[in-house]
């Protein structure tokens, strides 16, 4: 650090740089918040979790027993030493228009944190109005569902990749409320799926039968390519048999600028491919532990010198280099199997969801939860600046004593 300092004072290294180095040696620095905990209000299971773009501050999560909660990560009370992080609504399947069985992902409508889509293993996606906590539409399939997720780049689409008990990717249009249609070249049920952050129309899938599969949803032959670990250099390596990996994947993430995709297998097996030209790149991450039978939840950092992936792994969190494989630790605090991470990039913050029905924060060295209630304590106070530029204008029906 201190030579990148000295670069920075005589202007060989730009401020980007600079920041970017800060950034990453405070998520190395990753561990258990201190002092800032999340109301448990689950009685099983945390199954998923994503956080709204506009704001980066409702969080959703949803657990195996049908409940689906949102939590205002930035309002914070206090109790004893420690600041609680409280639920701001929450859906029981006791309501009419809940879930009945696990709601397996959650997911912010990309462009508007007033919706938000749930999809369960009763065979049906629900679309919510976040300001009201109901039920908008609904979307009934014939198949157990795994996982969804919807594109973040998408503009001339609205549409919702489905991973079902089924060797096919269903295509759910949110406009019309109905499946528009259907990829077809799996051979066993799709466990993951995942939107190329980088174009709209590309998706990757991930299924039982050990293949992961690209494809461009544009395109009547859909399936772009099928990856291959091998790189083709197999013996027995044909189109028809090609396998990424030698067991199932349940877990699938584009890194944040689209070109390279990670896999999670339970073959206990991490694996990093070059999306354009399908390769494996041979990044060796070393044994990481699968043990679980359905979607695992990764989480990708951003805007760091070197790219973070948090992989779940029993009851631990692994942290590894993307490109180097370089195991970076452990993030342990969890009494069950982890399910699903989140990555937050304001405040540089993870969250945590397990087996063991708690969700976890997760912070980077030095920082506090009452840095964050200082901070806003800070921004309500105007500054002197923005008092004298401050709008002094009146009607022209007001009185003199400056009454309506």
């Amino acid at each position: 650090m201190v030579p990148l300092i000295a670069q920075r004072e005589v202007g060989l290294a730009d401020s980007l740089l600079m920041r970017r180095w800060a950034r990453t040696r405070r998520v190395m620095s990753m561990q258990l918040s201190n002092d800032k905990n999340m109301e448990q209000i689950f009685s099983s299971g945390v199954n998923s979790l994503d956080l709204e773009k506009q704001e980066q501050r409702y969080l959703l999560s949803a657990s195996s027993d049908a409940k689906i909660a949102i939590y205002d990560t930035s309002v914070l009370e206090k109790e004893e030493e420690k600041y609680v992080c409280k639920s701001i609504g929450s859906i029981n399947r006791s309501s009419d228009d809940s879930h009945q069985f696990s709601v397996e992902t959650v997911q912010w409508y990309p462009r508007d944190n007033g919706m938000f889509v749930t999809s369960s293993f009763d065979k049906s996606i629900k679309i919510w109005d976040s300001n009201i906590l109901q039920m908008a539409d609904e979307i009934n399939l014939q198949n157990h569902i795994f996982c969804h997720h919807m594109s973040v780049a998408a503009k001339k689409h609205c549409l919702l990749a489905v991973a079902c008990d089924v060797s096919k990717v269903i295509l759910c249009d949110l406009k019309s409320g109905s499946s528009t249609h259907s990829l077809r070249g799996h051979k066993k049920a799709i466990l993951a799926v995942s939107w190329s952050p980088r174009n709209e129309n590309i998706l990757a899938s991930g299924s039982q039968d050990n293949r992961v599969m690209i494809w461009d949803i544009r395109k009547a032959a859909a399936c772009l390519m099928s990856l291959d670990q091998h790189n083709g250099k197999a013996a027995s390596s044909t189109s028809s048999n090609v396998t990424a990996h030698n067991g199932y994947i349940n877990g699938l993430s584009f890194t944040s600028d689209g070109l390279h995709l990670l896999s999670y297998g339970t073959d206990d097996r991490l694996r990093l491919w070059d999306v354009w030209t399908s390769q494996n790149t041979l990044v060796n991450y070393g044994s990481v532990y699968n043990l679980s039978k359905k979607h695992v939840q990764l989480a990708v950092t951003r805007e760091l010198n070197q790219d973070i992936v948090f992989v779940p792994t029993e009851n631990n969190i692994a942290m590894f280099d993307i490109f180097s494989g370089k195991k970076l630790g452990f993030l342990t605090g969890h009494y069950g199997n982890v399910n699903c991470c989140l990555y937050e990039n304001c405040f540089q913050e993870l969250y945590s969801g397990s087996m063991d029905t708690r969700i976890l924060s997760w912070s980077t060295a030095g920082y506090r939860a009452s840095h964050l209630l200082d901070f806003k304590k800070t921004g309500e106070k105007q500054s002197d600046t923005e008092q004298a530029y401050q709008d002094a204008w009146s009607s022209d029906d007001a009185d003199e004593d400056g009454t309506q």
